[in-house]
This record gives structure tokens, sequence and C-alpha cells, in this order.
């Protein structure tokens, strides 16, 4: 068996009593699955590592991670330093390979033993012929939610290895409610995905926390009454010259009938992105544009010192802002950085004085990076959840700051500009919401409107179903608060978890016994039996 490396000296962990209640559902559940949807920063992978480790322990069998690559090491690092897990690495065929001979001729060991997958494994024509895993971890699930690509497929070959399945995302809903059936067919691969769908949709219009009792959690910061840094949002207008406008739009205008709305969208954003993007995207030069973006960029940074994370959307930006931001050490990260060189940017980035990372996309799930008080969006995103990913990067359990500073460059006409300003007059209209976001934006008069008013009609419809998908989730469980003080934390202890799963310990005993505990646990089997049932129906 290979070696995964030294064992800590001893737990950082902090016991706490929510990322106890996953484990308290999927052992109750019925389906030996659960959806683990708490808010960005509040320790969604120690909620799964506590089931991880009671199931390995239970079962003694190898239990899987999968998950983004760059976060890889995150978990491994995580399962040693907190857990005394031993977890190996897959980042190849090759790792892939020897993994799977590994669990196929698994023996009794006295050590728990996790793998790390990465999921870009997932995207490749290769068999996972894993046997008998005891849990499977999807993290980032969301990004599973095409239940048609390869990867989704790949996800459901390696979930039905597994005896307990658990997906973990802070934005399971991104765009439309078939997101989370697909998640959910992640989680339960025996049964049809139109199925799930259905179910979904009943419940979700109807009885949501039907569903959400017995297979969802969703913990947040504010509720949990965890400290976090107070935001401090700035907004920064930015204008081109009418010059570079008529340029744009004359441009896309003129170009074929057949080309999409969503192309329009993308050559639109990149010239609120920079003219060097949308210039090299046109495939010619315009005469020079005065970039006051970039300017401003300057002029924000020049007394500012410590670690900046700075997003951006296109490549063609991210690499322009490296060339061109005075006198700061930058680091740059997009789809073209090699994966195994990610984390060796990350780490030199953390080990800079007064740097800033430059991120395209790539860069807005999972990262822990609360040594840094500091965002920059140089270009937004009108969905704001991808924005709250962005900053969940600082704002997360372990930031010492008492304010974090999100800066904003909002270019005058954009987009984005637009629609962000509707959505922000809606969102305030949605209280309570279980993925609404944290203070995102302070609030701005309309601008106007200089682009094609169809495409921005077409993108107003999009975030008109944003603000349906929010509104879905309006109402948490409140028994799932409630039953906190119920929790005996002595099983926080990870060696207290690891003997109640090989003594097979059921979720009552985990709860001091009490009314609401009752309710909860009441609340939990009647659920579960009513959405076996229906999927029973349906399918």
């Amino acid at each position: 068996m290979r070696d995964s490396g030294k064992k800590p000296e001893s737990s950082s962990l902090v016991p706490t009593s929510y990322q106890l209640i996953p484990l308290l559902k999927i052992l109750e559940n019925g389906s030996k699955c659960i959806l683990i949807c708490d808010g960005v920063g509040v320790g969604k992978t120690i909620s799964a590592a506590y089931v991880l480790i009671y199931c390995t322990a239970k079962t003694n069998r190898p239990s899987l991670v999968v998950t983004p690559p760059i976060l890889v090491d995150k978990w491994i690092l995580e399962l040693r330093n907190k857990f005394n897990v031993k977890s190996i690495p897959i980042r190849t065929r090759e790792d892939l390979h020897t993994a799977v001979f590994e669990t196929q001729e698994w023996a009794t060991v006295d050590n728990l033993l996790t793998y790390v997958m990465a999921d870009s494994l997932l995207t490749q024509k290769v068999t996972f012929d894993f046997f008998n895993l005891s849990a499977v971890v999807f993290d980032e699930i969301h990004n599973l939610r095409n239940w048609e690509t390869l990867s989704h497929r790949s996800a459901i070959e390696i979930a039905g290895k597994g005896e307990y399945r658990i997906g973990l995302s802070a934005t399971p809903i991104n765009n439309r409610l078939e997101d989370l059936s697909s998640e959910f067919h992640v989680l339960l691969p025996s049964i049809d995905w139109n199925a799930i769908d259905s179910v979904v949709k009943d419940l979700w219009g109807l009885d949501r926390n039907s569903l959400s009792i017995p297979f969802i959690t969703r913990y947040t910061k504010e509720r949990l009454g965890i400290h976090f840094a107070k935001r401090e949002v700035r907004d920064f207008a930015i204008s081109y010259p009418p010059k570079y406008y008529d340029f744009v739009s004359g441009r896309i205008d003129g170009m074929k009938p057949s080309t999409s709305f969503f192309d329009k969208v993308t050559y639109y954003r990149m010239a609120a992105s920079s003219p060097e993007a949308i210039f090299k995207a046109l495939g010619n030069r315009f005469n020079h544009v005065e970039d006051q973006k970039i300017a401003t960029l300057n002029e924000i940074t020049k007394n500012k010192k410590g670690h900046i994370l700075l997003f951006c959307e296109f490549e063609n930006t991210a690499k322009y802002i490296s060339r061109e931001i005075a006198d700061w050490e930058t680091f740059l990260m997009t789809g073209e950085t090699p994966l195994f060189e990610r984390q060796s940017i990350i780490d030199a980035f953390r080990n800079s004085e007064n740097a800033i990372l430059i991120m395209t996309p790539v860069g807005s799930e999972g990262l822990d990076l609360q040594f840094s008080d500091t965002i920059i969006n140089y270009d937004l995103h009108w969905n704001p959840m991808k924005i709250e990913q962005r900053i969940g990067r600082i704002d997360r359990i372990g930031q010492k700051k008492e304010k974090i500073s999100i800066l904003n460059l909002i270019v005058n006409g954009s987009i984005d500009q637009l629609v962000l300003s509707v959505l922000r007059r809606k969102l305030k209209l949605i209280d309570e919401s279980v993925f609404v976001v944290g203070d995102v934006l302070e609030p701005k008069k309309e601008a106007p409107v200089m682009f094609d008013r169809e495409v921005i009609e077409a993108e107003l419809n999009e975030g008109d179903k944003l603000i349906s998908i929010i509104d879905w989730n309006k109402k948490i469980p409140e028994l799932d608060y409630y039953v906190l003080q119920c929790v005996n934390q002595e099983y926080c202890i990870p060696e207290k978890t690891l003997k109640a799963g090989k003594n097979g310990l059921r979720a009552k005993h985990f709860l001091y016994k009490d009314e609401n505990a009752g309710r909860w646990m009441k609340q939990i089997h009647d659920s579960s039996e009513k959405i076996v049932d229906l999927l029973a129906y349906y399918s």
C-alpha cells in the first residue's frame, strides 16, 4: 500500500455540532445519501469528513473523494491534519488503475483510507471499477449538473460503487431547478433522472421541507452566529470613449444573422472586460483607446498592501492586467494554467508580502484564501451566486479581519450593469432565502443602456429565471437549527466518531433525549418514506 505522508502532531479541529448533522441525516434517511449545501466558508469539507470516517470505520472499506484538481491537496491535508486519515491522491490514469486494483484486492487493515481523485478524470474515457467503496464524496457537485455529459455519466458509475454518497455545494442551484435534480441523480444513481426531476419539482413547489429535512443541510454563518467579517463594498464607475462603444456596437450589429444571443452577449462582455479582449476576439486592432478601467485599477491599488484577489472573465484580459498593473507582484491563474502548477501558484501568492492573484472563473470555488482581505471584481457577473463564490474565498471561517473589501469595477452601459441593477431591486423582495447572497453591490442609479436592447432583454429573462430559483429556496427547515442544541458534542471528536462507526451507532445515539430531537427524527423518517414512495411511483 502506498504511503500518503507523515501523520499530524495534533488536530486543529474545532468541535461544532452542526457539522455532525449530515452524518445523522445520512444514517436515518434510508437512502444513504446527503447533499451538504452549507454556506460558503462554513466548513462543508469537515462535515463530509465526519461522514467519511464513520462510514469507513463501519464498513472497513476505503472511501473516495471526487474533487476539482486544484482542491486535491486541500482535501488530503484536511483529512490528514484534522482527522488523522490516510489519504492518497488520484491525479492520472495510472493513479486510477492502481487505486482500482487496491480496492479490488482490499483486505482488512487497521488504518482508515480515503482516495482523493481529481474530477478532470471524469471527462476521460476510462472505467471506474472501484470495488465496494464505503462512501463517495462529490465536491462541488453542481459541476455535474448537466446530466447528459460524460462527466455526469462517469459520476453515476462511481456513485454506484459506494454504499454511501455525499454531495457538496454552496450553490446547488445555479440557473434552474433541474440542477438540483441532476445532483440528486448522482446521489441516487440507480434511479432514473426523469423520476428524480419529477419528485424534486413536485416537492419544491408544494412541500420542500419534506425534501430538505432528510436529504439537504443548509447552515449559514449568519444564522449560526459564527463570526464573519463585515463587507465594505465600493463600486467604481468606468466609462469608455463614445467612439469605442460605436465601434463595438457596429461590429456586433454587423455580424451574420445566424450569430446567437450567447455569442453576442460574450462579445459585449469582452468589450466591457477590456479593449484587449474584444480586439483579439474580433481579429483586428482599433485606434488607441484610453483604458480608464486599468487606470482605475492602478489608482485603487496604489496605496494598498497585502494580498489581493482579482477576478475577471476572460484570459486575454487577465494576461493584459498582469502586464499593466503597476508596482505589484502578480500571479496569474487561468484555464490555460496546467493543473499541476496551480497549487504552487497559490503557495507562492500566500508567501509573497504584497501580491495580486489574477484569476478567471477557474479560481472561484473551493480555495481557502482567508489570509487576504480584499477582492476586486474587475469583471462582474450578473449572477450574484457567482460573485458570492468569489467572495467566499476570503469570507470564510478563519478570516481574522473584522472587515473585508469588495471592490467592483462597473462599466457604464454594459449588459452586466443593467442586469445587476434590475436583480438588485428584485433580490430585496426576497426575505430569508436559502440561497440569498450577502452584500455584493452597493446601491447605484441605473446607467443608460448603450448596447443592443434585444440582447439585453434576453439576459434580463435569464435574470428573472435566477430570481425564481432563489425564491424557490426560500425557507430553511427551522428544526435543523433547533436540533443543534440536542447534539452530543463529544462525537465532534474524530476518535469518538470513528468508534461510533465501528460500533454501528444510529443517529439517536448522537442526540440527547429532547422534544425537538424526537420531532426532527420523526420528520426525517416520514419525509424519507414519502420520497421513496414518490420515486417508486414516477419510476
